[in-house]
């Protein structure tokens, strides 16, 4: 069967697919220029043939320096104009700095902030390693919702953003003690849980 290899933005690393007898491979723009052993092991992933340790080096390499600052270089020269941080009651960016400012002394530098409606209630927020990207739900941009709310999940995100994940026996784990220790950190922590729990439940 004859195989097709593309690098797309994407936020997955790698995603094969066979149609029309062609077998259509998407790889992570971020493996642009990755070393022969890394690309080897992702040939191996791909047509399971490999084992833990390629696993290993695939995922190893995505959380790389080098990995990032490709991603970071390319979406930097095709970024979009459109501002999306703005929405009808609450400005990201403004909460990012609150968050910044108060949690972090400032020292976090601002990632891509934006509104995603197709987080649910049950998926407030998300942060995007490779994008270094903090989406929030336009279900928290309400005239209802207390601003402590938007901050505790642009809070949680960007967490993320300054611990980053840990890998285990080739698995990312990004909830791990010290995450945990530090959001229970955040004031009215209880609280917002409590908003969120409800809000989730009312669906």
């Amino acid at each position: 069967m004859p195989v097709k290899i593309t690098f797309a933005y994407v936020s997955y690393l790698y995603q094969s697919r066979a149609a029309d007898g062609v077998l259509a491979i998407r790889l992570n723009e971020g493996f642009i220029g990755a070393p022969p052993d890394v690309l080897e092991a992702l040939v191996h992933v791909l047509f399971s043939s490999g084992g833990e340790s390629d696993d290993v080096t695939v995922k190893t390499c995505a959380l790389g320096d080098v990995f990032v600052e490709v991603v970071t270089a390319l979406e930097t020269t095709t970024a979009e104009a459109d501002d999306h941080a703005a929405g009808r009651c609450v400005d990201l960016k403004a909460v990012f700095d609150r968050v910044n400012a108060t949690y972090f002394s400032g020292e976090l530098d601002r990632p891509s902030l934006t509104w995603n409606a197709t987080i649910t209630r049950l998926k407030v927020g998300h942060y995007d390693l490779l994008r270094d990207t903090v989406m929030l739900s336009v279900a928290l941009d309400e005239p209802d919702v207390p601003h402590s709310i938007p901050d505790f999940v642009m809070y949680h995100e960007l967490l993320h953003k300054k611990l980053g994940v840990k890998l285990v026996n080739g698995r990312r784990y990004a909830h791990i003690g010290v995450f945990r220790e530090a959001e229970r950190a955040l004031a009215h922590y209880g609280e917002a849980q409590a908003f969120l729990q409800t809000a989730a439940r009312a669906g």
